[in-house]
């Protein structure tokens, strides 16, 4: 009972964590300048969860879809800090205290039967809430680059939210082909 407690704790800090983003609408600190910290910070997050699960899972499947995490949110990560540094973004060098608590949470699962649905419902409110936050830099962006590369991340983004929705591992839904990026490499 404590550690379904602790699952639903969890994904309710993570769901909390990024309530503002889609709410903001046309302000700044969801757009632009906003968007790009904020995606770092998901984008750490996201590495980091990835890292998590390679390390803790049990599953063959969450332990491959954290290694596709690790690899899209590196590499959306590296179009984001271009981005960033082309117009001097100070960017964060870690996730939020709320997302950092998420993980702590879901870590603190690791060894038990909650751990893996922990983990995925986590990465299910995660994502969503960065489809939010991506949906609104489209929408109220002034950056037409960085509204580009939000653009860009929308069916990575999706495709994760996919392979994790409700709960359940879905790694079939990994594509061959990632199409992150803006530039040239």
């Amino acid at each position: 009972m404590k550690r379904t407690r602790l699952v639903a704790a969890a994904v309710t800090a993570l769901a909390m964590a990024g309530t503002s983003t889609g709410t903001a609408l046309a302000d700044d600190t969801a757009t632009d300048a906003g968007y790009l910290q904020q995606s770092r910070q998901g984008n750490l997050t996201e590495i980091l969860a990835g890292e998590d699960a390679l390390e803790n899972a049990r599953s063959e499947c969450v332990r491959h879809v954290g290694e596709v995490l690790i690899r899209d949110h590196t590499l959306l990560d590296a179009d984001v800090t271009t981005l960033a540094d082309a117009r001097g973004v100070e960017l964060p060098d870690a996730p939020s205290p709320e997302q950092q608590r998420v993980l702590d949470e879901v870590s603190a699962l690791a060894g038990t039967e909650e751990y893996e649905t922990a983990w995925l419902l986590a990465q299910e409110e995660a994502h969503l809430e960065t489809l939010d936050l991506i949906d609104t830099q489209v929408e109220y962006g002034t950056d037409e680059e960085i509204t580009a590369a939000a653009l860009s991340a929308r069916p990575i983004v999706a495709m994760h939210l996919e392979m994790v929705r409700g709960g359940v591992c879905r790694a079939g839904v990994d594509p061959a082909y990632v199409p992150a990026g803006f530039g040239p490499r």
